[in-house]
């Protein structure tokens, strides 16, 4: 993605030429692939393991499935309360989920109001918020903005959500742990939340179709096709439908964009009404 980013932004030359490209990577093959993309020295790319080592100055954050990759917790609702749900080695050696012995104290009073009628059984998941309040303070006190496009719901809700894919199949998240790619869906009210705390603007969520529409995705569609070969035609709708589908499993439904932006920047493109 970023390797468009960047052949897009020739567009204006003088941003183009002033970008100065840091890139969050833990994955030591990942960093390797993209060393090797970005190899040239044109823009200059520094790696980081986290947001915390970028320099702190003013920035334009883009992430893309970044969140629904962290780590997230899960909380059941037992006959005393909320249990977190933990992972344990069974008598056959290998993985189970399985509940904490105690309850989380005062857990319930946490959640949103209208979660806390929860039946047993169900589950709540919620990440760490570091991320999002760094971002939220920086851009709130040396300017820039984040775009974050993500799968998850607008609001806080019930629901367990984590799975696993391997293979471009959907997988047991305990089978082969190391092996597969653990996701869980976003919660936007939550990122949200966090942001605003260090006193960012929030634009947004919306659905990823509304938003890449109110950008001209349609309009772009059709500029390429008209300088394509005719048989790039049928890939170029299929791309277009498959990133702003609005059915219930589509991507331009499931998916959100929400900006986390300096509080002086008061309307964004693809968040305006």
């Amino acid at each position: 993605m970023m390797v468009d980013v960047l052949r897009a932004a020739k567009v204006v030359p003088d941003f183009r030429a002033a970008i100065d490209l840091h890139l969050i990577e833990i994955s030591p093959a990942l960093e390797h692939l993209q060393r090797q993309a970005f190899g040239g020295g044109n823009p200059p790319v520094s790696w980081h393991r986290s947001i915390d080592d970028v320099p702190d100055r003013a920035l334009i954050v883009l992430a893309n499935e970044f969140f629904d990759a962290l780590p997230v917790h899960q909380a059941v609702m037992c006959a005393d309360g909320w249990h977190e749900r933990v992972i344990k080695i069974g008598e056959d050696d290998k993985l189970h989920f399985s509940i904490d012995r105690d309850p989380i104290p005062l857990f319930d009073k946490l959640l949103p109001r209208r979660l806390r009628a929860a039946k047993i059984g169900e589950i709540f998941e919620w990440r760490a918020d570091n991320i999002a309040l760094e971002i939220g303070r920086r851009v709130a006190r040396r300017g820039g903005a984040a775009l974050i496009i993500d799968y998850g719901h607008t609001e806080s809700a019930i629901g367990d959500t984590l799975q696993a894919v391997g293979g471009h199949q959907f997988a047991e998240p305990l089978l082969t742990p190391g092996l597969v790619d653990l996701t869980a869906h976003v919660d936007f009210e939550a990122l949200a939340r966090a942001a605003e705390g260090m006193g960012a603007r929030v634009h947004g969520p919306v659905p990823q179709g509304e938003f890449l529409r109110e950008l001209g995705v349609e309009e772009r569609a059709a500029a390429l096709k008209a300088a394509a070969p005719p048989e790039y035609a049928d890939a170029i709708d299929a791309a277009l439908v498959r990133l702003t589908s609005e059915d219930r499993t589509g991507m331009g439904r499931l998916f959100k964009a929400i900006a986390v932006a300096d509080p002086r920047l008061e309307r964004l493109p693809g968040f305006e009404p």
